[in-house]
């Protein structure tokens, strides 16, 4: 059988071609940082973050129109879809190997439950790109990930509506409470009422096992990740769903407050990966150095 050889690979990239303007837009978009891949993968998805905005308001593709043209040209606006297949066909475009991928991400954490629950509303898509020594890394260019607006949900919305109203219920108050919300014409006072201390006790048992949870934590844990939250918010990319903590932080060396996101990208990799959480006092004095 005859040895495959590199000489052998063929480009047939006509099915997933970009309009001249979008290749042209491309290079305009890297111009300057094309000395090696990497320059070329960071400078492109900085350039997407800064100049389109994250929007789940976005309308038709109009006919005869190329969909990432209207992305580009027309709408400047979209969601995850819209960022990772343009980021994916201009990469393409460059000579850069790149996939469109896929997925979720990792949902909303329960304090309670102790996992994560991940529901239809965390799909993600992002984009995959092949470097030769590190195999496919994953690439958000997104301007961060944002789920769908809790009026989407109102079922979530009222139950967390109802949490905050219970703190300040009193038996007194609880069928003026109820009124307003409209549940008094069909349940009577008495069922008000006792629905008003069943609902108090779950949030209250609720708030003592999250508390018991918080005690068990390593001291400095759960404030760290809080801080890297936030670094990830201000940086306008949040961490991909495959990305590993130093993963994303190769990716974020120019992001604003470098330093401290280094710091923290290292603290959460050893908390992690080898159980070494820092102290309160060391998160403190990081989430202070912020600009």
């Amino acid at each position: 059988m005859p040895q495959f050889e590199s000489g052998d690979v063929t480009w047939d990239l006509d099915f997933t071609a970009l309009s001249s303007d979008a290749r042209s837009l491309a290079q305009r978009a890297v111009e300057g940082h094309t000395a090696t891949e990497y320059d070329i993968v960071t400078a492109l998805t900085s350039w997407l973050q800064a100049n389109y905005r994250y929007s789940l308001e976005i309308g038709h593709v109009q006919p005869g129109v190329d969909a990432v043209d209207q992305f580009l040209f027309a709408d400047k606006k979209g969601y995850c879809e819209q960022f990772a297949t343009a980021a994916t066909l201009m990469l393409r475009s460059l000579g850069i190997p790149a996939r469109l991928a896929t997925g979720y991400s990792t949902g909303t954490y329960d304090p309670v439950l102790n996992q994560s629950v991940v529901r239809e509303r965390d799909a993600h898509a992002w984009v995959e790109v092949f470097f030769p020594n590190d195999g496919w890394v994953p690439v958000d260019p997104s301007p961060g990930f944002a789920g769908l607006p809790a009026t989407r949900f109102p079922d979530r919305w009222a139950a967390s509506g109802i949490a905050r109203l219970i703190p300040h219920l009193t038996i007194g108050a609880a069928p003026a409470i109820l009124a307003s919300a409209g549940f008094l014409g069909v349940i009577p006072p008495a069922i008000a009422i006792a629905l008003v201390f069943v609902l108090a006790y779950a949030w209250l048992r609720r708030r003592l096992v999250r508390r018991r949870r918080r005690a068990a934590e390593p001291p400095g844990s759960s404030d760290l990740l809080d801080l890297y939250d936030r670094l990830q918010k201000r940086s306008g990319r949040r961490r991909a769903p495959p990305e590993t903590p130093l993963e994303y932080w190769g990716l974020m060396q120019d992001a604003p407050d470098e330093a401290v996101l280094e710091e923290v990208t290292q603290a959460v990799n050893e908390g992690a990966y080898a159980g070494r959480w820092p102290k309160r006092e060391r998160v403190r004095e990081l989430a202070e150095r912020l600009s």
